[in-house]
This record gives structure tokens, C-alpha cells and sequence, in this order.
């Protein structure tokens, strides 16, 4: 049976202003001063809105200039990076990565024989480092030498996926010394300028919205003070954007005229390591699933007072982008009502696609 392709027209950008009740109602009830919504397909920004309130205070609006700070969705940025440095053949994703930055090679382990972490163990969350360090012994301006000096693997490379941002900070760091760059330049010269994302950054300005956590007394919230990003996390997850930018770098993972080879996007999108159930796996920063009968890629990011995410269907070019100024996690459950009604169940095919899913997984765990 033929593939049904998804049909973009007046009824479904219909469903998706009407959702737009349902979304509110959930906003007010969970106490979300504002939200920020973007959805492309192919090389289009097929629809946005924008809700509710950047600032309380102020009163000042969401508006499509909005930016928020997006947390984890930062990781996907760093690993193109990584993956640009492989091209230009700078790095090796499976070489030891303390070849390239030797203060690795002190990393402590409890394990009887530690193997070498590479890029590829550390992109994709199955390097067995742990999420963060002991909030204790956490340095806002931390060198990886202090890092070092107390971290402790306890988990076994390739044993489970094993979700760190520790990890991330790490591969930023790495990225700096192989290229002799700072890593938000990397990031400015590798994709910020060629993608044209003008209003993505890591420093906040007059648009940046203020970040909020629900109030269990009133709607008001309680808002969380403007604080830079500790240089440290700038890789894991210092970003800020708007949901137009975000779709845009979106709409550079589908590979025609993407910043980044054919072969490297693919490698991003494939997984290295699948959970038992078969119910997701990761690549190189994006995690995957099933959804409807197509692979979905994502991620989502929460950081002091934002959430986050960003997802796409590469095989119909489909993407979406929810930005929220609370730390209730809303995002990924509003977006996945978005896919819904953009890509329905056909139940027929979709027992097949997941099928072959299920089988592609399995082999790439073998």
C-alpha cells in the first residue's frame, strides 16, 4: 500500500487554531504566564502563537520576537558543532577522547576495567557519566580540571542510556581545545551566522522573557531573578531563541542545503543505543521514538523557569517548537497534541513502520 504523504491545507491549519482553546485552558490551569509556538513543514513556517505574558510584572506580551532561555534543547547545537569539527577532520567520534584533551585521562572509576570514553559515547548520553555533579561541589565558573578532580564513573559505557548534561559541558570543552575557539564562537561561526538566527544567544536582552515557577497561592507565579548561564553549562544548556530560530535550525536537519553533510545528519539521527522496550533510543543528541508510524526526533530542555522543545518527523519534514517562562513540563505534551493533528494515525501502517522500526533498532544494538 502507498504511503499516504501529509497534506498541508486549509482544514488541518483550521484543527490548529481550534487546539488553541485546549492549549490555553491547560496554560491557565497550570499557572504558565506565556508560551511561544512554531510549526514548519519542509522549508515553510506553516503556523505560530504566540500567548500570554513575557514579563508579569511589566505586562509586557509573548510576541514572535520572544526569546526564552531553552535549557537542554542547547545539546542538539553542540553536537552539530562536534559533528562540523568531524568534517573538517579535526576529531574522530570513536577515537579516546583524551587523545584530543589529556585531563580525561584522570577521570576516576569504580569500575574494574574503565574503556575510554569517545565523542560518540558522550553525544549520545551512554558514556556512563552521571547527569551533574553533586550540586555541593558545583563551581559556577567550574574548569574541566576542577571537574575532573571530583568526578567518578560508576556506570559502565554502553550499558544503559544514562541522560548527562555533566557530559555535555565536558564535549564543549573538548570542542574548544581541538578547534582553539570559545565554544559560544563555535557555535556563532558553525551555525548561529550561516543559519542567520540573529535572535539566538547566550546572553539575555530587552525581548528575553522572564522565567517563572507556579505559585500554589495565585496566578501570579513566582519569578526566578535574570542570571547568566555559568559559563560551564554554555554546552549543555545555555542558549537563548526564539521559536521561529528554533524551527529554522529545525528545518537544517532534513538535509537539502544543511550545514552539515548528508551522511553526518543521518549519523544524528540514527540510534546508537535503544532501551530494552524498544520504546526510544538515542543519537547524536537527538532521542527517538516511534510516533504514529514515523521516527520521531527530539529533545526537550528545562532550566530555572523555562521549558523547552523541539521535535521532527525527517521522514515528512515536519517540525515543532513549544517555548514556555515556567518550569511546569507542558511542552513536550502540548507538542505531541500538535503532532496528532498534523500527522494522524493510519493504524494499518503504522503497525508496519513500527515494525521495522522495532527491527532497525534491534540491529543497531547488536
Amino acid at each position: 500500500m502507498k504511503e499516504v504523504s501529509i497534506l498541508i491545507n486549509e482544514s488541518i491549519v483550521q484543527r490548529l487554531q481550534d487546539t488553541t482553546t485546549d492549549i490555553r485552558k491547560l496554560l491557565e490551569q497550570r499557572q504558565i504566564p506565556g508560551c511561544s509556538i512554531c510549526i514548519s513543514h519542509e522549508d515553510e513556517h506553516i503556523w505560530s502563537w504566540h500567548e500570554g505574558l513575557a514579563d508579569i510584572e511589566s505586562g509586557t506580551p509573548v510576541t514572535k520576537d520572544t526569546t526564552f532561555r531553552i535549557g537542554s534543547v542547547t545539546k542538539p547545537f553542540t553536537a552539530m558543532v562536534m559533528m562540523k569539527l568531524r568534517e573538517e577532520g579535526s576529531i574522530q567520534l570513536d577515537a579516546p577522547i583524551h587523545t584530543y584533551e589529556p585531563l580525561l585521562s584522570f577521570i576516576k572509576s569504580h569500575l574494574s576495567e574503565p574503556i575510554p570514553l569517545t565523542f560518540r559515547m558522550i553525544a549520545s548520553h551512554i558514556s556512563g557519566l552521571p547527569k551533574a555533579l553533586d550540586k555541593a561541589n558545583h563551581l559556577r565558573d567550574m574548569t574541566l580540571a576542577q571537574c575532573i578532580e571530583i568526578l567518578t564513573i560508576f556506570t559502565p559505557p554502553w550499558s544503559i542510556i544514562n541522560y548527562s548534561s555533566l557530559g555535555y559541558s565536558i564535549l564543549s570543552k573538548v570542542l574548544e581545545k581541538v578547534s582553539h575557539q570559545p565554544y559560544r564562537e563555535l557555535v556563532h561561526t558553525h551555525i548561529l551566522k550561516p543559519l542567520d538566527l540573529k535572535q539566538t544567544g547566550f546572553i539575555e536582552t530587552a525581548s528575553t522573557a522572564k522565567g517563572y515557577t507556579a505559585s500554589s497561592s495565585d496566578l501570579s507565579g513566582v519569578s526566578y531573578p535574570s542570571a547568566e548561564t555559568p559559563s560551564w553549562e554554555d554546552g549543555s544548556s545555555g542558549l537563548i531563541s526564539t521559536a521561529d530560530d528554533l524551527i529554522q535550525f529545525i528545518q537544517d536537519q532534513y538535509g537539502a542545503n544543511s550545514l552539515l553533510q548528508q551522511h553526518s545528519l543521518k549519523e544524528m539521527q540514527s540510534p546508537v543505543m535503544v532501551e530494552e522496550d524498544f520504546s526510544r533510543g538515542v543519537g547524536l543528541s537527538w532521542f527517538l521514538r516511534p510516533f504514529n508510524g514515523f521516527t520521531l526526533a527530539e529533545h526537550s530542555g528545562e532550566i530555572r523557569g523555562f521549558t523547552s522543545y523541539i521535535g521532527f518527523i525527517p521522514k515528512r519534514k515536519l517540525g515543532v517548537c513549544v517555548l514556555m517562562n515556567s518550569d511546569e513540563r507542558l511542552a513536550r505534551p502540548i507538542a505531541e497534541m500538535l503532532f496528532q493533528i498534523l500527522l494522524p494515525a493510519d493504524h494499518e501502517q503504522m503497525k508496519k513502520r513500527e515494525d521495522r522500526l522495532k527491527r532497525m533498532f534491534r540491529q543497531s544494538s547488536l
